[in-house]
Formats: C-alpha cells, sequence, structure tokens
C-alpha cells in the first residue's frame, strides 16, 4: 500500500516552501526559515481570517507537528479551507488525504476530485496521482489510456516517478502497443534524473538485451547506482554478476555483499542466494546452520528452490536436526509449488517413512500452506 504520508510529504518539499518564500511578512519569513512556533503564531490569525497562504501553511505545520503537535483533523480542515480558494498545493495534498484516509475519512472519489482540480491547474504530483488512480481503478473505472494521458503531463514536467511510470506501462503494453525500445528510453529519462526503479530497469534491459543491445558494463553501472539507492532487486542482480563474473571479474566477497544487503530487506531471490553462499561457502565460510536460516526465510515467501533445499537439509540433519517429517513436508510444498525435483526426493524419502509419519508431514504441509508459510512448524 502507497505511504501516502511520504507523498504529502514530498508535495510540500518540492512545491509548497518555494511557493511561499518570496512572502515578506513575518509569518511567512518565520515559516521559511523553520521558526515553526511563530510561523504559527503569526499565521493562524490571518488562517482565521480566510487568508488562503495562511491556511495552507497552518494546514502544513499540523501535518507535520512543526510549531504545534500533530493533528492530522486539524490539517485537513486548514488545507481543505484554502483547497476551496483554489490554492492548488492544497488541493494536491487533500487528494492525498482522501486517497490515504489521513485525517478524512477515506473517499477515492473526494481524493479524484481534489487531484483533478490541482492536476488542472499543472501540479505535477498530482497528475501523477490521477494517473495511478486510473491505473488502478481507485474511485475509477480502469482506464490504462487515461492514465497514461496524466502520466504523461507530469512527465512532461519533468517528474521522474510518472517517467518512470510511463516506463512501465510500454514494458508491460498496458494502454499502449508494448515497446521495450520506448519503455527503455523513458526508463532512461528518469533514470538520469536518479531514479532508482528506472536505474534498475535500464540496468536490466542492458543485463538481459531488452530494448538495446546486450552491454554487461552499462548493465553493471546503472545497477550500482540503483543499489547504492538501496533497490533490493538491483542489488540482487549485481550479486548475480559478481557471482558469475558477468561484466565483471568473478568475485564472491561482493557477491555476499550485495546479496546480504539485499537479503535483509526481504528479496526472497537475494535470501536463496546468500544461503547458497552458506552452503557452498562462496565469499563466506560454511555455515549450515545459517544457510538454513537464510533458506527458510526464502521459503517462507514461496520460493520452490529453498523450500526444496530445507527438503534435503532436513533429511541430512545438516544446520537443523534430522527430521523426515519436516524434509517431507518442504519436499512436498516445494513440489506443489511446481518444483518436480522435489516431488522426486519426496516420493524417494516416503519408502523409508511409516504411513502415520507420511500422513503427519502431509498435514503440517497443508497448515503450512493454509497459514501462507505462519505455521509451519508442527
Amino acid at each position: 500500500m502507497k505511504n501516502y504520508l511520504l507523498v504529502l510529504t514530498f508535495i510540500l518539499t518540492t512545491i509548497f516552501t518555494t511557493a511561499f518564500a518570496q512572502d515578506s511578512q513575518k509569518g511567512f519569513n518565520a515559516h521559511r526559515l523553520g521558526n515553526w512556533a511563530v510561523a504559527m503564531q503569526e499565521l493562524k490569525p490571518l488562517a482565521e481570517k480566510g487568508d488562503p497562504m495562511a491556511q495552507t501553511i497552518i494546514g502544513e505545520l499540523y501535518l507535520r507537528g512543526k510549531g504545534v503537535s500533530k493533528n492530522y483533523e486539524e490539517a485537513s480542515k486548514w488545507y481543505k479551507l484554502a483547497a476551496i480558494q483554489g490554492v492548488n498545493i492544497a488541493q494536491s495534498i487533500m487528494g492525498g488525504m482522501y486517497q490515504g484516509g489521513i485525517g478524512v475519512p477515506q473517499d477515492f472519489k473526494e481524493a479524484i476530485k481534489w487531484y483533478s482540480l490541482a492536476a488542472k491547474q499543472g501540479v505535477a504530483s498530482s497528475q501523477l496521482a490521477l494517473g495511478e488512480m486510473y491505473e488502478f481503478g481507485e474511485g475509477v473505472a480502469q482506464d490504462y489510456e487515461e492514465a497514461l494521458n496524466w502520466y504523461r503531463l507530469s512527465a512532461d514536467q519533468g517528474n521522474p516517478n510518472a517517467q518512470n511510470t510511463i516506463g512501465v506501462l510500454y514494458r508491460d503494453g498496458k494502454g499502449v502497443k508494448q515497446s521495450h525500445t520506448e519503455a527503455l528510453k523513458w526508463f532512461l529519462i528518469a533514470a538520469e534524473q536518479g531514479q532508482n526503479e528506472a536505474q534498475y530497469s535500464v540496468g536490466l534491459a542492458n543485463d538481459i538485451g531488452r530494448g538495446t543491445i546486450q552491454n554487461y558494463q552499462e548493465a553493471l553501472k546503472w545497477y550500482r547506482l540503483s543499489a547504492d539507492q538501496g533497490n533490493s532487486y538491483a542489488q540482487h542482480n549485481l550479486a548475480i554478476m559478481y557471482s558469475s563474473g558477468h561484466g565483471v571479474i568473478q568475485d564472491f566477497d561482493q557477491a555476499f555483499y550485495w546479496s546480504q544487503l539485499s537479503a535483509v530487506q526481504g528479496n526472497p531471490n537475494a535470501q536463496y542466494s546468500l544461503g547458497f553462499s552458506y552452503l557452498k561457502s562462496e565469499g563466506v565460510p560454511r555455515d549450515f546452520g545459517i544457510a538454513a536460516k537464510w533458506f527458510r526465510l526464502s521459503a517462507n515467501q514461496g520460493m520452490h528452490q529453498a523450500q526444496g533445499i530445507l527438503g534435503q537439509l532436513y533429511q541430512n540433519g545438516d544446520g537443523v536436526m534430522k527430521d523426515n517429517i519436516k524434509s517431507h513436508m518442504w519436499f512436498n510444498i516445494a513440489s506443489a509449488n511446481g518444483n518436480q525435483y522435489s516431488g522426486e526426493k519426496r516420493d524417494e524419502l516416503a519408502k523409508v517413512m511409516s504411513a502415520s509419519d507420511i500422513s503427519a508431514a502431509q498435514n503440517i504441509a497443508r497448515k503450512c500452506l493454509a497459514s501462507n508459510y505462519r505455521d509451519c512448524d508442527n
């Protein structure tokens, strides 16, 4: 789910501050300088008299808890007063508050109303938000073409998130004819502005030769830029490049480093790779116990390769207590998720198990899957 507070903060920091920074009045100057208490004291009387700019700033102070206790309801009250008077920033923020249910009941139709008013006044963040609501059918019928129209308006103003999203639509063929070349064009525009998802996508396009000629050096460059911003997918793909030696000298230490950064963010592929590093002693001393831990985290997210290896670890007693019931369970789950080899291992193991143990393993497997991997231990 979108973090609407982050969206509102983005709107405030990228649009609002500059909009009123030049005002010479004491309250506005105090706001510009970060003297929040003075800004509240000076501007609230103006806001109460109906000044839309003062109302907008008072809304911001309540939203952020600057110079006053944080109060989303009060924030929405003041923003709405300003929005009714046509302040585009306030309209945009009201859209975000209704979309996220922040200080007001969640109401997608109201969100669209306020986003539309701001978007028609040229607020790029509202054009992006409106596009997203049309793309995902929030408060309006899903319409990729209408979404693309709003994304383009936002992108034309230089919004890198809108540019990246247009790339995604072309990559997936949503509302447009699929074109990896056109997708890469938009990804590159956004990536050059530092948008980390776009940087990852440019890296991937060069890595696999999608929309461009395969170029491992370019892939490495863009993966690194994205990974340095914390993108777990880029970190994982960097690890793969270092592990395989594609586009870079093979380096298990670097592979382990990037896998670990990605794995701790919850990337199941990286968790699997990290477990494999400990299992095969690649970049780190062999440790079956730690390997089992990472395989279990990956397996709990449905990765059948990790589930199959867990089955083997339990069968052999490597890093875990030897347990044929748990081994059968994980082989069974991996097989159900498409791992043919694990199905063969399960059937082979069943030959040396009692009927009651097989039944117990099957019962645990059913509970494990039914609980979405939250109840897999007994």
